[in-house]
Formats: C-alpha cells, sequence, structure tokens
C-alpha cells in the first residue's frame, strides 16, 4: 500500500501539502510517502535506530500502583509549535511537549524518567504536535509520531482532556491530520 501512495503522490503531487482523511489508516501511509517524495521538510527523519530506542521508552513495569498527585498532568516546556507524547500511567493520562525536542522521545524521556525513578508502570500511547499558544489561550493537537505511533485509532481526544484540565480557561482542539 505505501508504494502504490508513493506512486499516487508521485503522479499527483503539485506541492508538499495534501489534504489528508482524519482518521484513515490510508494517512499515516501518505504522509509518511509525502515525506519520502518531498525529503521530509525540516523535519528530522526517524531511523530505525532512534525508533529502537524510543521502544525502550514506551513500556516499564513498576511495583508502584499510582502516580504522586504531585506529578503535573500536562507540560510544556515553551510556547508554540512543538512534538508531544500521551503517557499513561495507572489511571492517570499524561500530556508533555517539548518545542525543542527534535524526536517524540525526547518530549518523553523527562516524564518516563520520573515514572522510572518511582517505580510506576507506565506506558506512551502515542503522539504528535502541540500548537501551545499561551498569549492566545489556545491549544491545537493533532497529527502523529513515528517513534509512538498510536495503536489503532489517535487518541488526541484523551490528550485534549488532559490538557484542558490542566487549561481550563484555554481553546483546545484536535485533528487527527498533519505531521
Amino acid at each position: 500500500m505505501r508504494l502504490a501512495a508513493l506512486a499516487f503522490l508521485r503522479a499527483t503531487a503539485t506541492t508538499s501539502r495534501l489534504s489528508l482523511a482524519p482518521t484513515a489508516r490510508f494517512s499515516v501511509v501518505v504522509a509518511r510517502a509525502m515525506s519520502e517524495l518531498v525529503g521530509g521538510g525540516d523535519e528530522p527523519t526517524t531511523t530505525a535506530e532512534e525508533r529502537a530506542e524510543a521502544a525502550t521508552l514506551r513500556t516499564t513495569d513498576g511495583a508502584a500502583a499510582e502516580v504522586a498527585p504531585t506529578v503535573a498532568g500536562c507540560v510544556f516546556a515553551g510556547p508554540g509549535r512543538q512534538k508531544y507524547v500521551l503517557v499513561q500511567a495507572g489511571a492517570r493520562y499524561f500530556v508533555r511537549g517539548d518545542p525543542r525536542a527534535s524526536y517524540h522521545m525526547d518530549a518523553a524521556r523527562p516524564l518516563v524518567e520520573e515514572l522510572r525513578a518511582m517505580e510506576v508502570a507506565h506506558e506512551v500511547l502515542g503522539g504528535g504536535r502541540i500548537q501551545f499558544e499561551p498569549d492566545a489561550k489556545t491549544i491545537h493537537i493533532y497529527g502523529h509520531s513515528m517513534g509512538f505511533p498510536w495503536q489503532g485509532e489517535y487518541r488526541h481526544d484523551l490528550s485534549a482532556m488532559v490538557c484542558q484540565e490542566a487549561y481550563p480557561d484555554f481553546t483546545v482542539t484536535t485533528s487527527n491530520e498533519g505531521y
């Protein structure tokens, strides 16, 4: 299917922007093929080694049942467009974003290390991008992660719930499109 998508894009693409179906699996295939076609843009390319490193962060077994209540649910390292991850530990969900992160594992690492130190089991459910604009009081959640691909449907809805709880005065929107 990926080769078919790439062939389709080569035959029809005139720009580096495509409108992709919101939840179709084909969207991810087309997005990846489009990235290959146009050279990946400004984004770093996730190599097999980097995906393997991300896999070591994805899950941890732990003896502790719950996360300390002092661990914030939603943390952004700064404003602007950033890579983000959604992490589940016990019954809680956590969102971490970092505009300086080259890879999603860079956004995940501080929380994962904190959870491991507390011996709390966790799973990185997936990731994408967040446009965090504190002055405009907006948060837009979208896209996907190559290092932490969603298993099944994108769960930006859970990420939005965590963000809305942390920023109740902000407008939080989601989209499954974009990279």
